[in-house]
């Protein structure tokens, strides 16, 4: 048996099981756990509300790919291309023009990289292989039973047999 089926294990199975295992939290840890349960052939939700504190608010994954360590390296490498241009001329590169920088561009960049890398790899491989997400906080309600409350306030109730908590720290704002 894979270890994560015996995070919550739980005898009592509801014979109405949605999904096994349900997923709360959408970050790095959150979608890695359903990815890996989906690929075991288990039928996976996530739910994930993507909004921090503050009223900041993103799509899947967190603060890693969001705000974290890959959009920083991205900038990182960003600003090394713009010395390197710069420095290219001492070394016979002509470039005619003056290396400037634009801010905007730079961010928007970034964001659709982003969001273009998380939605390509994560919603359309994870609907191939049996993974659902659910923009909606979680609330249980019952042994086996869930609450997923949409920015609405609509609330939808789901069962699964497993679940695995997933909701990180929340610290990047």
């Amino acid at each position: 048996e894979h270890l994560l089926w015996k995070v919550h294990p739980s005898h009592r199975e509801c014979p109405t099981n949605d999904y096994d295992p349900i997923v709360i939290g959408g970050g790095s840890g959150g979608l890695l756990c359903a990815k890996e349960a989906a690929i075991l052939g288990k039928k996976v939700m996530v739910l994930d509300c993507g909004l921090m504190a503050q009223g900041t608010s993103w799509g899947l994954g967190g603060c890693v790919p969001n705000v974290g360590c890959i959009p920083k390296k991205l900038m990182h490498q960003i600003a090394l291309l713009g010395r390197a241009l710069e420095d290219s001329r001492k070394f016979g590169w002509m470039c005619n023009q003056q290396v400037k920088h634009n801010w905007e561009t730079m961010t928007e960049v970034i964001q659709n990289h982003m969001g273009f890398l998380l939605e390509l790899r994560v919603v359309f491989e994870g609907k191939r292989c049996g993974l659902s997400y659910v923009d909606a906080y979680g609330e249980f309600v019952g042994h086996h039973k869930i609450k997923a409350t949409n920015k609405k306030e609509q609330g939808t109730y789901f069962y699964a047999s497993k679940f695995v908590i997933a909701m990180g720290e929340g610290h990047c704002t």
